[in-house]
């Protein structure tokens, strides 16, 4: 490497470092003033951190876009049903009291603690998660290559922390905090299942996202495409995160996936309905009411005006409180 590349390689991590420094700062300033509502209002740290990440003002009391709708519903919604439905264990109620206990994925094991996990216990893959926010995860294809000390040692850290004081998706506060253990659907190689993310308005199924290609440390997707359901590819995503169509098959159980989708998003004004298909049948993944907590940048300003269409929003709670 010479000199020259080697000083530019030197200030692009220094500028790295600096940005990422700066990022931390302000996660932790937004975080405090998320803790200080009502003192200081839920609604303006919302229209700070929108306009710090989205570079836009934000309207709460005429949103046109999705993520302008998302941060509506994040600051007036206070339904207690959603609260059980984005708890990735007591969802399994709700799942099932919908007629759709087939879908759930097999449950090996839950604990309030950490040190409570009993790793003779568990089979050789698995799939390891908190149930009140998300990125809280481990994937797991041998147990014996596993750190079982660290482990702990997360998930100890992961139950401590206030999800919804991060970006204001205050129902993850009101979730009692677990581990849950499941079966493993990524193949033996490791290779993760395709994920389906069906877009729900109004309690109508419109359009799914397919994912691929997730970063190794976050497990967020880098790539996606998007379909209606009549497997019409859609031009919504921007280039950085394209995934060309022509990768993801219809799948077998399409019409399936849209009258589950549509049971389960019944009462919401907006759910994501996650869902995986495992040998041609379908399993259930989770229910999201605030994608990206409404700073998504993977779509373009047309698909998002054209989701935010879509949603009406429902008349402002009269109460704060979730219960």
């Amino acid at each position: 490497m010479s000199d020259r590349s080697a000083a530019m390689l030197l200030r692009f991590r220094k500028r790295f470092r600096e940005v990422r420094w700066i990022k931390r700062v302000l996660s932790t300033l937004f975080e405090v003033l998320f803790r200080l509502d009502p003192i200081v209002p839920m609604s303006l740290t919302v229209k700070l951190m929108y306009h710090g990440i989205m570079g836009k003002k934000l309207d709460l009391e005429s949103p046109r876009d999705f993520n302008e709708k998302v941060q509506w519903l994040k600051v007036y919604y206070r339904n207690p049903l959603l609260v059980q439905c984005a708890d990735k264990y007591r969802v399994r109620d709700y799942v099932a009291g919908c007629g759709l206990n087939h879908i759930l994925n097999e449950v090996y094991a839950v604990y309030e603690d950490a040190e409570d996990i009993d790793f003779r216990q568990l089979p050789q893959r698995f799939v390891m998660k908190t149930n009140n926010g998300c990125k809280t995860l481990i994937i797991c294809n041998d147990k014996d290559a596993l750190n079982q000390y660290e482990i702990k040692k997360t998930f100890k850290r992961w139950l401590k922390q206030r999800m919804g004081y991060m970006a204001g998706e205050y129902h993850y506060n009101c979730i009692r905090p677990l581990i849950i253990v499941e079966k493993n659907l990524s193949l033996v190689d490791g290779t993760l299942p395709v994920d389906y993310k069906v877009f729900c308005f109004n309690g109508q199924p419109h359009y799914v996202s397919v994912l691929i290609d997730r970063d190794e440390d976050t497990l967020v997707p880098k790539k996606r495409a998007v379909f209606d359901f009549r497997w019409n590819a859609q031009d919504f995503v921007l280039p950085h995160y394209y995934a060309d169509p022509a990768l993801f098959p219809r799948p077998k159980c399409l019409d399936e996936m849209y009258n589950i989708a549509k049971r389960l998003a019944a009462p919401f004004p907006f759910v994501r309905v996650d869902l995986y298909e495992i040998d041609g049948k379908i399993v259930f993944g989770e229910l999201t009411f605030t994608p990206s907590a409404g700073f998504g940048r993977a779509f373009t300003q047309q698909c998002l005006d054209h989701f935010g269409g879509l949603l009406t929003l429902p008349p402002k709670s009269s109460t704060r409180s979730w219960f």
